[in-house]
């Protein structure tokens, strides 16, 4: 039965770290002329790049039996759970 107020009968410490970084370069070149006899000609060229990186890092804990703000750290826990890798 959860101690009253709390909804859960669990404690729980969950931590993440993200690091990501998006690098993206667009650049275009027009270029028109005219010719003798009316003539036009037009060209577009194009050039488009980008990068995408990042990593992540999560861990969660369980099962700490003293919930005071000073016992709430990772080694005080009794279970830990690692998210799988992708």
């Amino acid at each position: 039965m959860p101690e009253i107020g709390k909804i859960f009968n669990y404690n729980e410490l969950r931590q993440d770290i993200n690091n990501f970084s998006e690098i993206l370069a667009e650049q275009t070149l027009t270029y028109n002329t005219k010719f003798d006899g009316g003539h036009n000609l037009t060209a577009m060229g194009g050039f488009s790049f980008q990068k995408h990186r990042g990593t992540w890092l999560g861990v969660n804990a369980q099962g700490f039996y003293n919930e005071l703000p000073s016992y709430r750290y990772f080694d005080n826990s009794t279970v830990f759970s690692v998210p799988p890798a992708d």
